[in-house]
């Protein structure tokens, strides 16, 4: 640091030239130089000017610059990044980088029932699933997560029907759709509801009920079995003048 020269330059200085006037005259010296460099001026003086204080100091006329900016402004240097989830949630990703940071590769967010298809932001031209801030960056960023809702199909099961049969329903995450008709029969059976349990004869889904996110797994098959309740029916018997034996 320029600053820490400055300091091992006045240890030892003897007379009447303070410490104050000294730091001034280099503060003045280092606007000049910034005012230089901004302003293109390749006046021969100014050129002279210029290497005899790089040579003083062994830094270049950029570094002085830099330097000055670090003192006027401390916090300069620190780039925030801003993350739009848009639903989904991420860790690992960092709020400030600066300049002098390692190169920087940014965790993927994730959504439930949704798949990531890619960071938008600052110098990306398309979604990209791979971002990387390179060491040597400046600047603010800002970065947002770009989703497509997972697709899935419902397939039924008559589970034991002696006839029909249904074509199956392709579904998306977080649309409501209504289930067909029940087509399927079983002799001697009435068809009660669905269930996603083979075995289970405890109703899920209604006939033609509304249904919504059955999976959030991208490209899953969702399997309804159909729930049967055995027909009941009552016997009577006419002896017709006869008696009923015990």
């Amino acid at each position: 640091m320029i600053k820490k020269r400055f300091s091992e330059k006045l240890k030892g200085q003897k007379g009447s030239i303070t410490l104050f006037v000294l730091i001034s005259i280099i503060f003045f010296l280092i606007v000049l130089i910034s005012i230089y460099i901004s302003s293109g001026n390749k006046e021969q003086s100014q050129v002279s000017e210029i290497k005899a204080i790089q040579e003083e100091y062994n830094v270049s006329p950029e570094e002085l610059q830099k330097e000055y900016q670090e003192i006027v402004n401390p916090d300069d240097g620190i780039y925030n990044i801003s993350y739009i989830l848009n639903g989904g949630t991420v860790s690992g990703n960092p709020s400030t980088y600066t300049e002098e940071d390692e190169s920087i590769t940014l965790n993927n967010p994730t959504r439930k029932g949704y798949s990531f298809t890619g960071w938008t932001g600052t110098g990306l031209i398309s979604a990209s699933m791979n971002v990387v801030i390179p060491s040597g960056s400046t600047g603010n960023r800002r970065y947002e997560a770009n989703w497509k809702a997972n697709e899935y199909t419902i397939a039924f099961n008559g589970n034991g029907s002696t006839s029909g049969s249904m074509s199956n329903l392709p579904m998306t995450y977080d649309e409501t759709q209504k289930l067909p008709a029940n087509t399927f029969e079983k002799t001697g059976y009435e068809f009660i509801g669905w269930t996603t349990n083979r075995n289970s004869n405890e109703v899920q889904y209604k006939d033609e009920a509304e249904v919504k996110n059955l999976t959030d797994r991208n490209g899953e098959l969702v399997t309804l079995y159909a729930v049967w309740s055995i027909n009941k029916y009552e016997l009577t018997i006419d002896p017709n003048g006869g008696e009923y034996a015990d």
